[in-house]
């Protein structure tokens, strides 16, 4: 796939040095380049391109205005934006405008391209689905003329076709595939009301039987009932004509049932889509808000280590002091009670700068892109740490009875960890969602099966459970009973496939008000 870069940096070596880049890694695309905000502008109102990339600080115009302008001639262009001085402000700035990517300078090439392939990638599949929505439309056009010239053909039609009496709204006679499609005789559909026939009658034939607006209605979605009970789901058209002298309805019935099926695969594959992009976009915003938080940290831990010393330094001082005088103020505090206190308050803002690092780091490994499949030795305990403390935030906000039960010395479990720490971040969240009360428990625990050659993990909560018509549909992918609140439903689907691709299984036990475990099983890692 052939695509258009604009490079836009008011830096001549800089710019040289980006197109330079970017023509050897992609040889056959074109490199557009303009020297500050306005001729990039200028250039992008003239080709167009696919993907911009600006620096942020110019003359004449600066890159957050030039992305301004180019989102108001272009929505959906992907921008990039380069430079050496990223703030909170900045970053809060891009989204608000629209800015997809921000990369940090000095630029690692290999994000860089990274960026840049990942673009073209969903450009690609964006394509696709275009492709296949026009092929369905072309489809649906030729499916309309044909159902135009050929209504008026009866038994060698393919849709099942009715001729109703127009007074009593019997049915005067059927062709062969109304016979087919709902498996009647046709001696036994002949002197049948239509409206028996049809799970909504009212829909097709109005309040009033007999009353058909302007002598034809049609109706793009309706259900007939078929003899053993089950629905058709079918596009019907009724309409008036003259036959034999007397006017009847023509009533024709197409099966859409395949037509459904192709639209909500099309549904699903944009959806799809949008949250790659969704998830795409929430790893850059991770990585760089962890930089923003770890400079600011790094600072605390330095700093409270340095005093820590100082005051190592200066305690026999003050110590000789208080032989020689007696108690004396140190602050607001005596000196008595400061030399205790003192080293536990920089303890303890090593250890919460510690923490702050650590969760950062965590944070930065879930939203880092997986680069492959490959399973390894995974600490069942350890990842389910991590996962705790990734959500440990939500947990103090919904559940004051949270329990880790850890199995002790587990043997090492096989899988991909950052790809099940993703699943039990679901089934936690899923647990903390569905307890309705800071006062319901969620337990988990970890053990070794009877057999030796699986891990069990068990997340149960006394949360509202779910009835046996919400089990049989758990694993559909964007099935949810969360839709109000944003759930999508490619949680459960997206853990399962995860889970299948580790060796491993999922398995629900729930029933209304009686709450709901899930056990995810771990083949032993064998070396």
């Amino acid at each position: 796939m052939n695509l258009s870069i604009l490079v836009v940096d008011d830096d001549a070596d800089v710019r040289a040095s980006l197109c330079s880049m970017l023509s050897a890694q992609y040889p056959t695309w074109t490199i557009h380049e303009a020297d500050c905000g306005r001729s990039g502008l200028a250039c992008f109102k003239r080709h167009d391109p696919d993907i911009v990339m600006t620096d942020m600080r110019m003359p004449v115009m600066d890159g957050i205005s030039m992305a301004t302008e180019i989102r108001a001639l272009n929505p959906s262009v992907p921008i990039i934006v380069l430079t050496a001085f990223a703030t909170v402000e900045f970053l809060l700035r891009s989204i608000e405008i629209g800015v997809n990517y921000y990369l940090l300078k000095p630029l690692v090439c290999e994000k860089l391209f990274g960026v840049i392939d990942e673009i073209a990638q969903r450009k690609e599949m964006q394509s696709r689905l275009d492709e296949l929505v026009r092929e369905q439309k072309a489809a649906k056009d030729l499916l309309q003329l044909s159902e135009e010239r050929f209504r008026q053909l009866f038994d060698q039609s393919n849709d099942a076709i009715f001729i109703v009496n127009t007074g009593d709204l019997s049915v005067v006679d059927c062709n062969g595939e109304a016979e087919v499609v709902l498996g009647y005789r046709r001696e036994d559909l002949v002197g049948r009301r239509v409206l028996s026939l049809l799970v909504e009658p009212a829909r097709l034939f109005g309040a009033t039987p007999g009353a058909v607006d302007n002598n034809c209605r049609q109706v793009e979605k309706t259900t007939l009932r078929k003899k053993d009970g089950t629905g058709l789901l079918v596009s019907a058209r009724v309409k008036t004509i003259r036959l034999n002298a007397s006017e009847v309805f023509y009533c024709s019935f197409r099966d859409i049932t395949d037509l459904v099926r192709i639209e909500q695969e099309a549904l699903d594959a944009q959806a799809n889509l949008i949250q790659a992009d969704k998830m795409a976009s929430l790893g850059l915003l991770v990585s760089g808000m962890a930089h923003e938080i770890n400079n600011p940290n790094n600072c605390i831990l330095f700093n409270a280590e340095l005093l820590a010393k100082t005051w190592k330094s200066t305690l026999p001082i003050l110590e000789g002091f208080y032989g020689e005088n007696g108690d004396f103020k140190l602050g607001s505090f005596k000196f008595s009670e400061t030399r205790d206190i003192i080293p536990k308050l920089f303890s303890g803002l090593v250890d919460g700068a510690e923490r702050i690092r650590g969760i950062v780091d965590m944070l930065k490994d879930f939203a880092r892109q997986d680069k492959g499949d490959t399973l390894g030795s995974l600490d069942v305990n350890q990842v389910l740490a991590n996962a705790i403390a990734i959500v440990n935030h939500e947990i103090k906000r919904r559940c004051s009875r949270f329990y880790l039960e850890a199995g002790h010395d587990l043997p090492p479990a096989l899988g991909n960890a950052q790809q099940i720490e993703q699943v039990m971040i679901n089934l936690i969240m899923n647990a903390l969602q569905s307890l309705g009360g800071l006062d319901r428990a969620i337990r988990l625990h970890t053990s070794l099966a009877q057999d030796g050659e699986r891990i069990l993990i068990t997340v149960a909560d006394e949360g509202e459970g779910m009835s046996v018509e919400v089990m049989e549909r758990l694993m559909d992918p964007f099935f949810t009973t969360k839709g109000d609140s944003g759930g999508t439903g490619l949680g459960l689907s997206i853990s399962a496939s995860i889970l299948q691709k580790n060796q491993g299984a999922i398995s629900f036990v729930s029933a209304p008000g009686e709450g709901t475990t899930a056990e995810v099983q771990l083949r032993v890692f064998q070396g």
